[in-house]
């Protein structure tokens, strides 16, 4: 009996379905991030265009002002 579920455990079926147990998870996880990935590409560009914008903006406007003060304050 104990040699009979031994070799049920260390047949070729058995290794085959504990590999399968772990890749199946694995696989199926990295389809979704590469999914994703392929998804978020085009947007997160977008995003990060419109971050660099606004930050040059606000570089652009933080000189602006700062260049009036400086003149404001000479002119006194």
């Amino acid at each position: 009996m104990a040699s009979e579920v031994i070799n049920a455990l260390v047949s070729p079926e058995a290794a085959a379905a504990a590999i399968a147990l772990i890749a199946v998870p694995l696989a199926y996880a990295g389809a979704r991030a590469g999914g994703r990935g392929a998804h978020l590409g085009p947007v997160d560009a977008a995003r990060q265009e419109h971050k660099r914008d606004a930050y040059a903006s606000l570089l652009y406007e933080a000189d602006a002002y700062a260049r009036r003060a400086r003149s404001i304050h000479v002119d006194q």
